[in-house]
């Protein structure tokens, strides 16, 4: 099908029916609705669908849920942003979703999409704006966000597991929730049966939805923290031909690959995922390292030339310095990513300190990384870079 727009709030959706076989038609139909009627057209054209695919239905049609046209329409632009794998446009993205839920406070995707935002923040920048914490029982509402309140590790993922509680609580179907308290349970709950829980919600979300690659990706992810690297990259795969312009989804397909010694797969991955979202913090370090292992030093530091995040750019250069035999940058860079990183950036502190043969400092980060909780140590048994003190 299509849908084109036309006339302000008017869109014309084409639906058809085609063979795969064949590719012969089957049916097809147009509607010419507005914005305003988008709901009830897409229970239209459900029926449709199944009344010409003769589907016998125990139950009554599924209704799709009303909301809001104008909340619909920033929580499309907030998924949007999400989808850019950037700092910046997962916190412009939280404030999108919030405004959508200033609106509709019921509707359980904004919600779930607020938990995905703020496990991608917890994950990756550590140190984030993220708004005040959580109040009667709710994350933070939209009214209340102090757009210069700076939390910790902490305090993202106890939003992410408010709102991923809250989006169940309005739904016992959100399979994207379910996906987000199996991630939380993999990279932050440090208890001894994490990953049992963690592997829990993630059968629960697969059930819900088998098909989707962010879902499929989160399990993939979990396979790949196992060390079953064939099964992730099969599932990152098949993410990746349904979800073909998710920078993230060809990212982890890459650190995949690069897990595995499959140096040049991950350079074309971490390429693709470059070209859909240019400004992605640590995607050009990732692949800088994967030239250094690859035997290339010197295409890794022009490519660390344009990594956006300082702390990304410092731990690639360190061992791409380390690899081309140049001491002098390599001490000045180490030293700044120590003093400024050492803390909150322990756990890859550590690899990069394993990876150029401090294997002393190397463990003295480790339990400080451990101390943190640090998220990067679900991660510990595929990072190649600990290869020299495993």
């Amino acid at each position: 099908g299509s849908v084109r727009s036309y006339g302000g709030a008017a869109v014309r959706i084409t639906a058809q029916l085609i063979r795969t076989d064949d590719e012969s038609h089957l049916w097809a139909k147009d509607y010419d609705v507005t914005l305003d009627d988008v709901f009830g057209v897409q229970d239209q054209i459900a029926a449709a669908v199944v009344e010409q695919l003769k589907v016998r239905l125990i139950d009554k049609l599924p209704a799709t849920p009303e909301i809001d046209s104008e909340a619909y329409g920033l929580y499309l632009q907030a998924r949007e942003l999400a989808r850019r794998s950037t700092p910046e446009g997962h916190v412009r993205s939280n404030k999108l979703y919030r405004q959508a839920l200033g609106i509709e406070p019921e509707y359980a995707p904004a919600w779930a999409g607020l938990a995905e935002n703020y496990i991608f923040l917890g994950e990756r920048v550590l140190t984030v704006a993220i708004g005040e914490t959580l109040q009667d029982g709710r994350c933070a509402e939209a009214s209340t966000v102090d757009e210069n309140y700076v939390a910790k590790v902490d305090d993202a993922f106890d939003e992410a597991l408010c709102a991923a509680n809250q989006a169940l609580e309005i739904d016992r179907y959100n399979a994207s929730a379910y996906a987000s308290l199996g991630r939380i349970a993999m990279v932050h709950d440090s208890s001894e049966d994490s990953l049992a829980i963690a592997a829990k919600h993630l059968e629960r979300a697969l059930e819900l939805e088998p098909s989707n690659p962010l879902i499929i990706n989160q399990a993939a992810t979990f396979s790949k923290n196992l060390g079953r690297l064939d099964k992730a990259i099969e599932l990152y795969e098949y993410a990746a031909a349904r979800d073909p312009i998710s920078s993230g989804v060809h990212t982890n397909l890459a650190l995949s690959y690069f897990a595995g010694g499959r140096y040049d797969d991950a350079i074309k991955a971490y390429d693709t995922a470059l070209g859909l979202s240019p400004d992605a913090n640590g995607v050009r370090s990732w692949l800088a390292t994967t030239h250094v292992l690859n035997g290339d030093p010197d295409v890794a530091l022009e490519a660390l030339s344009k990594e956006p995040s300082e702390p990304w750019r410092l731990i690639g250069e360190v061992i791409a310095y380390h690899a081309a035999g140049q001491q002098a940058p390599l001490d000045q860079k180490l030293e700044l990513l120590m003093e400024k990183y050492g803390e909150e950036w322990a756990f890859n502190v550590s690899y990069v300190l394993a990876s150029i043969g401090d294997a002393d400092k190397a463990f003295a980060a480790l339990e400080t990384a451990v101390k943190n909780n640090d998220t990067g140590l679900s991660e510990i048994i595929v990072t190649p870079e600990f290869n020299n003190i495993h």
